[in-house]
């Protein structure tokens, strides 16, 4: 392992001394570095509505995207416990967001050993912009042709049941659609389409 990759680590452990852990007792920092080397830290924080809690990556992310920094290298992912903890999903796909699969994860291991991971390893498939894409292509072309069947005079049921068939799939996609955009953007935004 490289002195720079042990210097990154150091600073995800120098992170997780700051952590508000008081339910779980389990501190994760994170450090992230930029594309021109700047480096930044986050903690776990949590909340007793663990939903609201915020993930070590997740808040390193933050503070980078803050000062104007969204493009990443590497980022460095420690525990009080060193067991080699790799981001959550959310985290990686938050990370997504912002690297391509080439990112380099450190997961510190203990007593100096580091694993490394790529992005890819640990997410191969992504939610992507493109990905909001296909699925809005989707239900456009279900919602026409749901729209077409309801519209014709004449119906047999052969058609009653393609009718049922399209409309089931229909809410289908309609509910990933809702659950990707929620994983994608803030709630608010969500209804403004």
């Amino acid at each position: 392992m490289m002195s720079s990759d042990h210097a990154l680590i150091t600073r995800a452990r120098t992170a997780f001394q700051s952590a508000y852990v008081p339910y779980s007792e389990y501190r994760v920092g994170a450090a992230v570095e930029t594309a021109d080397g700047s480096v930044y830290t986050g903690c776990n924080i949590e909340n007793a509505n663990y939903s609201n809690s915020l993930h070590a990556e997740e808040v390193a992310v933050a503070a980078a995207i803050q000062d104007g920094q969204d493009t990443f290298k590497r980022i460095a992912v420690a525990s009080a416990a060193q067991d080699g903890v790799t981001p959550c999903g959310m985290c990686r796909q938050t990370l997504a967001e912002f690297a391509d699969g080439s990112l380099k994860i450190l997961c510190d291991e203990g007593g100096g050993n580091v694993k490394t991971y790529t992005l890819t390893e640990l997410l191969p498939k992504t939610i992507s912009e493109e990905t909001l894409k296909d699925a809005n292509d989707t239900m456009h072309w279900l919602w026409n042709h749901y729209q077409c069947l309801i519209n014709a005079t004449s119906c047999d049921s052969r058609s009653k049941y393609y009718l049922l068939s399209l409309e089931l799939d229909l809410v289908r996609v309609i509910t990933i659609r809702i659950i990707l955009m929620e994983a994608s953007q803030p709630r608010w935004q969500m209804f403004r389409q």
